[in-house]
This record gives structure tokens, C-alpha cells and sequence, in this order.
């Protein structure tokens, strides 16, 4: 065959292959869709089309199919990555972006040189490189993969388990079905995309980090599953009743799960438990605020408080030093709408605000939003209501003792290091992978209040007493650097 036939006939093939991606991606958005706790109405593909005809693009098949069907899902388009509504489209440095990145370190974009070629490519524009980068050599990959990614990060029962990418396929042979796998030419966010319908299961496979992630929104499913697939999976979210709970925290009958109400009763419990530790450290308390008062406020608002916040404020509410020390919570009366989110605090230096987006405040499972100026807009902070109320009690009560110092210390080391020594309180794991993450601790006897900050691999140790903050010095052996 001439060489001009050859390559006519290597491309044809290439042009078919994609041609049956684009009649699976239906497919397989539906099946994603249907692992949502809460489906919204498909947005009008006229709509979609519309806005491609306004900017003077050809949007890839794919891309109208994901905004289809998640286009009025706000949150899925938020989740994890950041994708715009279909009015947000703009063209910026002669691409068309749709979406940020987790932290908005990058847009995802799709330059317009490209819009309309048979094998189109997903990019990123790097802001400090001020360049395109190659995100993904598919639209239809990346946007199947990417809808199971999103969907999966709204769900609240979250297990991890490592495994290497050579034996992935014959642990999961007949348990999973695959959606699609994703390999970059070179580097960056591989992602493989799974199912299985009867067990009420999805999974993404980071091959970065060799992490098999899997979701439901029944613990009972993922309980099972786990079980089944024999391998020592780690709880990542277990969340309920709008906080989060570690597998540790409530007992379990092996022939039932918890209801959601006995899990409801022991989150109330453990954070009234651990706000009464955090406030025994205070060298001066205030009386509480009546639980009347934050509800009567909320009321006021139109909304609903998590009840981790209620309590926050029941314990803190009325000590302006707890809640300035750090982070400036705002007084009960200072509470307001702003943005659609309600914000109740900013960050230690003033550059974002931190609220709860309207639209999840009713929800089960609320998150913590935080909203930078410069950016103008939501980023998810943490993913439970629960861990960032019980974390920052601990955090702002920690800065107001008169004794601190500081070890510098790799997360790999602190169980070891801190063994018998101090209990904890709480870790947050607010985002899978990365982000601001702590981790609180205390010993009553030796008067001893500590956090973890995991982003800086720092740990904060506190006392009242001088003396007790030495004696722990020597005992644990940290090498601790005093305030």
C-alpha cells in the first residue's frame, strides 16, 4: 500500500475511534449523573449553542454534552475543579476558558486555532509561565473522565486504598467497570474513571499517586465493598447530617449500618465534648451564648446553621479574644449575606472572607468556603463543617496561651512522635490530596494544647504554664523552637 494510503488509513482509524467516543460520552455522563444526591435540570443544548454562536466558537461535541447535563449543577462544576456557568465563558489568551484549577493555579482553556480540529486537545494556562500547556490530548476523555472526577467529589462516603498501576486491572477485574482511562504524553492529572451500578459505586484511579478512590452516597455499599475487594482501604470522608465522622468515631454492628440519626447524635456529642476540652486551655472564659439567640439569628437570615457552627458559637460566641486570636470569626450580629454565601469570618490577614454557600447550607453535607477579593470568587476550604469548627476552636484558643513554641516535624513521624503523649482531637483531611489541613491535640494532666498545620509540616504546642511547656519539651524529644 503507498505510504499516502497508509497514512489516509492510519488517520480514518484515529477519526472512527473517536467517533464511537462520542457516541459513549452520553453514556457515560448518565451513568455519573445517577450517583448524584441531587440532579438538577439538563441545560438546553439551544442554550449551549447560543453562547458558542455569541463568542464565535465551535464547541467540541463533548463539551456540549458535559454542560447538558451538568451545566445548572452548581455543585458539580465546583466540587473540585472550578468550572464556569455557560455565561462565564470568556476568551483570554486566544483560547476559550471554561474552568480553574483545584486552587485556581491554572484556566482551563481550548485555544481557538483548535476549536474546530478533528483531534482537539484540552489545555491549561500556567499564570506564572503566562503559557499553554497540554492538560489532555482528548476532549471526549477528558470531559467523561472529568464528569465521573466531579460527581465524585459531591458524594460523602469516600474510601482510598494504594495500588500499583500494573495490578490495578486484576484487582478490579469483574468488581469495577471501566469508564475510560486517561494518560498524558508526558505528565500530569492521569486519571482512569469506574462503576458499578448495583453496588451504587464510582472510582477514579490517580495515577500520579497510585490511589484507587471510591465513593457512594450509602456507607452500607461502600462498607461492603470494601469487604469484598479484600484490601485494607482507608476512610478518606465520612460524612453525614452536614459534618464529617473518621471511621473510628462510632461503633458498628456487623449486621446493620448506623441510621443517619445515630451518626447525627454522636457528631453533637463529640463536638461538645472536644469545644469543653478546647475551653478548659482559656485562662479566661465567658458565659455561653444561648442556643435561642444563634437560631434566632439564623431565622433572621433565611437559613439554616450546621449544628457544628451553632455549637462553635454556643462555647465562643460572647469571647472576642477566641474569636479574634487568629482568624476574625465575626460577632453573632456581624453574620451577612454577601455573594450567595453566608459569611461568618475572614483570614488572618484579611485577603478572603470564609462562608457557606447558600445553596448547600440545607444540605447534608455542607462545606467551608473561603472567598479571596482579588480572585472574586468561592474556593472550597474544607469539606466538613465538623473538622473546621472542631480544628479552629482548638487553633484560635491555641493563640491565645501565653506559651508557645514550634517543632518542625513530616507528617510520617507524628503518630511515632506524638504516641502516648498527646490524644487526639481531630485530623482534617478537608480536600483528598492537598490544601490547608489540620490536625488538633491535647493532654489535660500536663496542661498541654497542640495543632498540627500539615501544609508547613509544623506542629504548635501550647500551655498556660511555662513549666508544663518545658517538662514536655524534655519528655517528647521534639527539639521545640520557642515563640
Amino acid at each position: 500500500m503507498p505510504i499516502r494510503e497508509k497514512i489516509k488509513s492510519g488517520l480514518e482509524n484515529v477519526l472512527n475511534d473517536i467517533r464511537k467516543e462520542f457516541e459513549m460520552i452520553s453514556k457515560y455522563l448518565e451513568i455519573a449523573e445517577e450517583f448524584l444526591m441531587k440532579k438538577t435540570e439538563h441545560l438546553n443544548r439551544d442554550e449551549i449553542e447560543d453562547k458558542a454562536n455569541e463568542l464565535r466558537v465551535t464547541l467540541p461535541e463533548s463539551m456540549i454534552e458535559f454542560y447538558e447535563f451538568f451545566g445548572n449543577n452548581n455543585e458539580v462544576l465546583k466540587s473540585f475543579y472550578q468550572f464556569k456557568k455557560l455565561d462565564e465563558f470568556e476568551i483570554l489568551h486566544e483560547g476559550l476558558i471554561f474552568g480553574y484549577g483545584h486552587y485556581d493555579e491554572f484556566m482551563f482553556g481550548i485555544l481557538l486555532e483548535q476549536m474546530s480540529s478533528e483531534i482537539p486537545q484540552i489545555l491549561e494556562y500556567n499564570y506564572d509561565r503566562q503559557k499553554w500547556f497540554v492538560k489532555s490530548l482528548s476532549y471526549d476523555i477528558f470531559f467523561m473522565n472529568v464528569a465521573c472526577w466531579q460527581v465524585f467529589n459531591t458524594l460523602p462516603y469516600i474510601v482510598t486504598v494504594i495500588i500499583k498501576e500494573e495490578k490495578l486491572d486484576s484487582i478490579l477485574d469483574g468488581k469495577l467497570s471501566i469508564i475510560s482511562k486517561e494518560k498524558l504524553l508526558y505528565k500530569g492529572f492521569d486519571i482512569y474513571s469506574y462503576y458499578n451500578k448495583e453496588k451504587n459505586i464510582v472510582a477514579c484511579y490517580l495515577v500520579g499517586t497510585q490511589e484507587l478512590c471510591m465513593a457512594s452516597c450509602e456507607y452500607f455499599y461502600l462498607e461492603s465493598f470494601k469487604n469484598e475487594l479484600g484490601l485494607k482501604l482507608v476512610w478518606k470522608l465520612v460524612k453525614n447530617g452536614g459534618d464529617l465522622i473518621e471511621d473510628h468515631v462510632y461503633e458498628k454492628s456487623k449486621d446493620r449500618k448506623p441510621s443517619c440519626n445515630e451518626l447525627k447524635n454522636k457528631e453533637i456529642k463529640m463536638i461538645s465534648k472536644y469545644l469543653e476540652i478546647a475551653e478548659g486551655f482559656l485562662l479566661k472564659k465567658t458565659e455561653h451564648l444561648s442556643r435561642n439567640i444563634i437560631e434566632n439569628k439564623a431565622n433572621e437570615l433565611g437559613v439554616t446553621f450546621p449544628e457544628s457552627m451553632i455549637e462553635f458559637y454556643e462555647f465562643f460566641g460572647n469571647n472576642k479574644k477566641v474569636l479574634n486570636s487568629y482568624f476574625s470569626f465575626n460577632n453573632l450580629d456581624e453574620f451577612d449575606i454577601q455573594n450567595d454565601g453566608l459569611i461568618f469570618g475572614y483570614a488572618h490577614q484579611d485577603e478572603f472572607m470564609f462562608g457557606i454557600l447558600l445553596d448547600q447550607i440545607s444540605h447534608e453535607i455542607p462545606q467551608i468556603h473561603k472567598y479571596p477579593y482579588d480572585r472574586k470568587r468561592w474556593y472550597l476550604e474544607s469539606s466538613s463543617c465538623l473538622e473546621f469548627f472542631l480544628n479552629v476552636a482548638c487553633w484560635q484558643v491555641l493563640n491565645t496561651m501565653p506559651n508557645v513554641a514550634i517543632a518542625d516535624i513530616e507528617e510520617k513521624d507524628l503518630d511515632n512522635a506524638l504516641e502516648g503523649k498527646l490524644s487526639i482531637i481531630c485530623k482534617e483531611e478537608p480536600l483528598l490530596y492537598k490544601g490547608y489541613q489540620v490536625y488538633s491535640y491535647y493532654n489535660k494532666e500536663k496542661k498541654i494544647l497542640a495543632c498540627y498545620l500539615k501544609d508547613i509540616q509544623e506542629l504548635y504546642v501550647a500551655s498556660n504554664e511555662f513549666s508544663c511547656l518545658e517538662s514536655f519539651d524534655d519528655e517528647s524529644e521534639l527539639g521545640l523552637d520557642w515563640v
